[in-house]
């Protein structure tokens, strides 16, 4: 699978889980995939960004490090929040 299947299979996946909690967004999963789109578009447009750069800047929270995972990389530091 490449790079862009692993990072829509993990958003998926994290909706899904977060769709039987309370106060779900049902319009999250888009927005979701818009933002895998723009990681990969961003990673294109410059060979100086990285795709971890883009995962990072584009997504938040726990999905950060669900994304990070999915592609083979470390969780985040306190550094790269910043």
């Amino acid at each position: 699978m490449d790079i862009q299947g692993k990072l829509v299979h993990a958003v998926t996946e994290y909706d899904r889980s977060q769709s039987t909690r309370k106060g779900y967004n049902r319009y999250a999963l888009g927005m979701y995939l818009q933002a895998v789109q723009s990681v990969m578009d961003w990673v294109e447009e410059s060979p100086q960004h990285t795709l971890r750069q883009g995962i990072v800047r584009y997504f938040s929270g726990r999905l950060i490090d669900v994304c990070l995972r999915a592609v083979g990389e470390l969780p985040t530091t306190r550094e790269e929040l910043r």
